[in-house]
């Protein structure tokens, strides 16, 4: 299963969040990953080949836990909407994860922007008070 985690989660949380046999990717390892430092899977990836990262962590999610934890737009632009809506989490008000478009307001966002520009025009300070409609 792959749960992308898109605010603030901290290490902690991240690795409850994971739990023991989950692979968790951070910035910091797609970074590596994009600049051909590290292989995710067999494969060498570089900045020219984000969608290919992006589809083998979807397919590997698919038979593996993978915990994601990005801010990054260009990045989870490349989702696919039916993916975003499944798999993109944030940390609730109770620190719990919870699916973003599981709120009719984010849902509707994808019907303009690209799941990661909802993201970023999502204001997760004040998320509780201006979303409030589950679909």
């Amino acid at each position: 299963m792959l749960k992308v985690i898109v605010n603030v989660c901290p290490s902690a949380k991240l690795k409850e969040i994971a739990g023991e046999s989950s692979v968790i990717l951070t910035d910091a390892e797609l970074y590596k990953m994009l600049n051909g430092e590290e292989k995710f899977g067999p494969f060498m990836y570089d900045q020219n080949s984000i969608e290919g990262l992006v589809d083998a962590i979807v397919e590997t999610g698919k038979v593996k836990d993978i915990v994601l934890h990005t801010f990054n737009p260009g990045l989870l632009n490349w989702f696919e909407d039916n993916v975003a809506i499944s798999s993109f989490y944030m940390l609730n008000e109770q620190g719990e994860p919870e699916l973003l478009f599981s709120y009719k307001s984010m849902l509707e966002k994808l019907d303009a922007l690209g799941p990661g520009e909802a993201v970023s025009d999502t204001d997760f300070e004040r998320f509780s008070e201006l979303h409030t409609e589950k679909v």
